[in-house]
């Protein structure tokens, strides 16, 4: 037996079960990359695939559809001033329909000059789970195709809360009240 085989076995005698336990994690490593690795990738693949699925855009971005109509099509979908009660309304329903807090909301209107619309400005600060806010961004913008999230801001107190606090802010677009 030559040296290098001696020490070896010496070594694994002295240390067999330190000896053996790495070399089963080392197999399982290196089978758990082969084996599950593809897997897992295919999986997430098919979640991105789902999640913007649902991110479906209003309007598809298509090259062919003249500039012209999309503004048009920007200003068929602003609401009119009149309409601004129902955005606060709206904003109300689908949180309660979620079980979700809203503790205060900052409103103010700001015009924008030469374009023919306003941007209402509301500050929402919302508690709830994360997957309920989600779905109170989601059926906003369904429902209210003028709106856009402006800015989302998330916090939560610690990973085993599910509760979380946001601030949202929205930006519904109208019609200037010249406009016809």
């Amino acid at each position: 037996m030559n040296s290098l085989g001696l020490r070896f076995s010496v070594v694994l005698r002295r240390y067999k079960w330190a000896w053996l336990v790495c070399t089963l994690n080392l197999f399982c490593a290196v089978w758990l990359h082969f084996v599950y690795s593809p897997q897992l990738q295919a999986e997430l693949e098919e979640l991105r695939k789902g999640v913007l699925s649902n991110a479906s855009p209003a309007m598809p971005a298509d090259a062919s559809v003249p500039k012209q109509s999309n503004l048009q099509h920007f200003h068929d979908a602003l609401l009119a001033p009149t309409d601004l009660p129902q955005v606060t309304a709206i904003l109300t329903e689908e949180a309660q329909r979620l079980h979700l807090v809203i503790e205060r909301a900052d409103y103010q209107l700001a015009r924008v000059s030469g374009g023919g619309f306003s941007g209402y400005r509301v500050a929402l600060p919302i508690k709830g789970e994360f997957s309920l806010l989600r779905e109170f961004v989601l059926a906003v913008l369904q429902r209210l195709p003028s709106a856009a999230l402006r800015n989302i801001k998330i916090n939560r107190d610690s990973v085993s809360n599910p509760v979380v606090e946001t601030q949202m802010e929205w930006v519904v677009f109208c019609k200037d009240e010249e406009q016809p």
